[in-house]
């Protein structure tokens, strides 16, 4: 509610200006935002993510005495500033080894497919053996409960996989214990973002070395642009994008993730066998509230916004609907939406553009 109207503001101008270039959303909740763009605008757009590194590094969990990657202690993928120092490695040693394949939703895929990199070993029949029967039960046990009940290894972990779940917030039975789950420590990420901003600050000031950037890994947006632009066939393991029949089992022009490829012909997605019957419908069921979603802020319509929240797992009770957007002051968000003609930058929009601008300017000038 908050990001679509920054979002479909850019896209407006981007008609006018570039009606050739493809919009690359990182915003979150990419599924929402990136329909929205999509819906709304005439511009191509293409969701990012680096969601499948939590895939990954549980991967790597369960398989790491066959590849030597030393595990820590009670090791678990929630990414609060605190365990970063524990997750890092060993997502990125899985990134090295396993070449996975993932499909579903931004935040809710499933693994159809991992191998080995270097051997093209089929990993999968491994991993569930390993991770199923003898692996601590205690490790991300919703993601291991729903691997073994749908067939399909669930990819974001559980601190992610939750939020699209009814099961998991009764007050009676409290699943939230059984389950191990933990709400984000937001402190954390504020020293996280507050160390990050630090470190840019030096670099641009002259006090720290560009280089040690060089070698952060990149969520593929530098590598789609030049696969664009030089025509240089590339793949990409993670795009969200309209639904042209990717996944056969959920709605046509939906935003849906999977690999694909980049080239000079644009964004492609792979086709993927089928979703289990299981995990489509709860797909679907996502989609449809996302769709509302959509549609509500856009529009500005807060009977559809209703509607949606009544759909949304976490919510189960209508007069607690009734109160979230005035709870959120709703009414300053809906209807805020630019309407399409030439670029009209909502103002907290063009004055961020307008920010970054500035600071653009000043690195510039500190270069030179």
């Amino acid at each position: 509610m908050r990001n679509l109207p920054l979002l479909i503001a850019i896209a407006r101008d981007m008609e006018e200006l570039c009606p050739q270039a493809w919009y690359h959303n990182f915003t979150s909740p990419v599924t929402r935002l990136t329909w929205a763009v999509h819906r709304y605008t005439r511009v191509r757009v293409v969701g990012l993510c680096h969601q499948l590194l939590w895939a990954c590094a549980m991967a790597m969990a369960v398989l790491a005495d066959r590849y030597d990657v030393p595990i820590p202690p009670g090791f678990h993928v929630q990414t609060d500033h605190a365990n970063m120092a524990n997750f890092l490695p060993v997502a990125a040693a899985g990134f090295l080894c396993f070449d996975i394949k993932a499909a579903g939703l931004n935040h809710f895929s499933r693994v159809y497919d991992s191998r080995d990199r270097a051997t093209g070993e089929d990993l999968c029949p491994l991993l569930r053996e390993r991770w199923l029967h003898g692996y601590p039960r205690g490790f991300e046990p919703l993601t291991r409960t729903l691997f073994e009940i749908f067939g399909l290894m669930p990819t974001p972990g559980d601190s992610h996989l939750c939020e699209f779940l009814l099961w998991v917030h009764d007050p009676i039975t409290k699943p939230w214990e059984k389950y191990d789950l933990e709400l984000q420590r937001w402190d954390g990420n504020r020293v996280r973002r507050a160390e990050r901003r630090a470190t840019a600050e030096a670099i641009v000031a002259g006090q720290c070395p560009v280089d040690e950037l060089r070698a952060v890994y990149s969520e593929g947006l530098p590598e789609i642009i030049e696969a664009i632009a030089l025509n240089d066939d590339r793949y990409h393991h993670q795009l969200n994008l309209p639904n042209d029949g990717y996944i056969p089992n959920l709605p046509a022009d939906a935003i849906v993730e999977v690999p694909g490829v980049v080239s000079g012909c644009g964004v492609r997605g792979l086709n993927m066998p089928p979703l289990p019957a299981g995990v489509a419908e709860l797909c679907r069921r996502e989609l449809a509230y996302s769709s509302l979603v959509v549609d509500a802020c856009y529009h500005g319509d807060r009977d559809l916004a209703l509607q949606a929240l009544l759909l949304d797992p976490m919510v189960n009770d209508i007069d607690t609907a009734r109160a979230i957007p005035d709870h959120f002051r709703l009414h300053r968000v809906l209807g805020a939406v630019p309407a399409a003609g030439p670029p009209a930058l909502v103002p907290c929009a063009r004055a961020a553009v307008s920010h970054r601008s500035a600071c653009c300017n000043e690195w510039c000038a500190a270069v030179e």
